[in-house]
């Protein structure tokens, strides 16, 4: 059918046709604006999303970045980590600044390279909106012990030797210090390696802080706290101890720890502690700056490889007298032999014992030896005043088998393991 001829449609009907012509215009018109409003609605709104997907996953890599650290800074916080081993598989929540980690560590496979056994992984799951992110390291142990106690010596700050004064480092492992002074006629014997940066250039001091020792830390402190028995000491003035035997089956002071591990809270006051024999670990904690140890004093550990005195402050040894001499105290009763390893006892209180720690010494803060005697291996985060004689050697028991409490295993992160996974903890 063919269709009709516009041209001959009356005026008024054409007329009509023209309104509705432009309201069928005017409606699609907009509809049109409508659907293009609607569309850049969406477009915006989506790239609103998108950017804001965007923020979030950003969010999220660097909090899971956060995490690995936290994870790692944990490996190396926790003394049950500190063995080298990851005893077992925790898994921990934490928040970090702009949202929560989620944090696992467990054993990882063994490589079969001895220096690298055991080595742990680092699992992380971060989520931020809904951007999630996670990642996977591994990590080894590079060192198993405090290093400290690998050298007869090892000093944070200064060794300063006064007038008059001598210090002899035995052994061919020689002593480590931040600086070294010596006044008038003093005198050191063997050899004290200088760790101090001074004014060395960066790969220098790079080297430096790699060759010092790992020193006695605050959770060492801690650690071995937790594993000792609290020494009841009574009045609030400065505490003078003298007279007594403290050892696994001996303790004047309290009930008795099986390990020997004792420690004794000197909230501030001033302690000195003299005439006595001491087996096992005596730890001070908030000693006062006079504290000291005076006239004979013998100690030795009651574990290979502890060490015989732990001080969280400052202390002085003053050793002025060079025998103990039993004075109404057995200092060697049944279950406490002189020596305490392959030694005898007796039930008389006849005996004299030549003043001398026969383990080592840990110090936090600043270290004055005064009068003569000798020490089997002494840390000392601080500086180091030798006033009189003293002569250190490395226990080498402290280096082969020592404290879990004063593990130092510094855990190491393994860039090339770094990777994301699809599943996490």
């Amino acid at each position: 059918m063919r269709p009709r001829d516009l041209s001959v449609i009356p005026h008024a009907a054409h007329g009509g046709h023209r309104r509705g012509t432009a309201y069928v215009l005017a409606v699609g018109l907009a509809l049109l604006i409508g659907a293009v409003a609607t569309g850049t609605l969406l477009a915006t709104r989506a790239r609103f999303a998108g950017e804001a997907d965007m923020n979030d996953l950003a969010k999220a890599t660097l909090l899971a970045e956060s995490g690995l650290q936290y994870g790692l800074r944990q490996l190396n916080s926790d003394v049950s980590y500190a063995s080298g081993t990851i005893p077992a598989a925790t898994t921990s929540n934490v928040d970090l600044g702009f949202g929560r980690v989620r944090i696992k560590i467990a054993a990882g496979s063994d490589d079969g390279n001895a220096a690298t056994l055991t080595p742990a992984t680092i699992t992380v799951s971060a989520a931020v909106g809904n951007a999630v992110r996670r990642y996977q390291i591994a990590a080894h142990p590079l060192h198993t012990a405090m290093g400290a106690f690998e050298l007869p010596i090892a000093v944070g700050g200064r060794i300063g030797v006064a007038n008059g004064a001598s210090l002899k480092v035995a052994g061919t492992e020689g002593g480590a210090a931040g600086a070294l002074t010596i006044t008038g006629s003093g005198s050191v014997t063997g050899t004290v390696r200088i760790t101090g940066l001074g004014n060395a250039d960066a790969d220098a001091a790079m080297q430096a802080s790699l060759d010092r020792p790992s020193l006695l830390t605050p959770d060492h402190v801690t650690s071995l706290r937790e594993s000792a028995t609290t020494l009841i000491v009574s009045g609030g003035g400065s505490i003078s101890l003298s007279g007594f035997l403290l050892a696994p089956t001996s303790n004047p002071f309290g009930n008795l720890n099986q390990r020997g591990l004792y420690v004794l809270d000197c909230a501030g006051r001033n302690v000195t502690i003299s005439d006595c024999r001491i087996v096992g670990t005596l730890l001070l904690v908030n000693p006062g700056a006079s504290s000291a140890l005076s006239g004979a004093v013998v100690m030795e550990p009651a574990i290979r490889g502890y060490p015989c005195l732990v001080v969280d402050g400052n202390i002085t040894l003053d050793a002025s007298s060079t025998r103990l001499n039993e004075s109404g105290t057995n200092f060697n009763p049944q279950g406490v032999p002189h020596p305490y390893f392959g030694g005898s006892v007796d039930q008389d209180m006849s005996d004299g014992y030549a003043a001398r720690i026969y383990g080592g010494v840990a110090v936090t803060g600043r270290f004055i030896m005064q009068g003569t005697g000798s020490i089997a291996g002494l840390s000392v985060g601080g500086d180091c005043g030798i006033q009189g004689s003293l002569t250190v050697n490395r226990d080498d028991w402290a280096s082969w088998s020592p404290a879990p409490e004063l593990l130092a295993a510094r855990w190491r992160p393994d860039p090339t393991s770094l990777m994301e996974v699809f599943s996490g903890p």
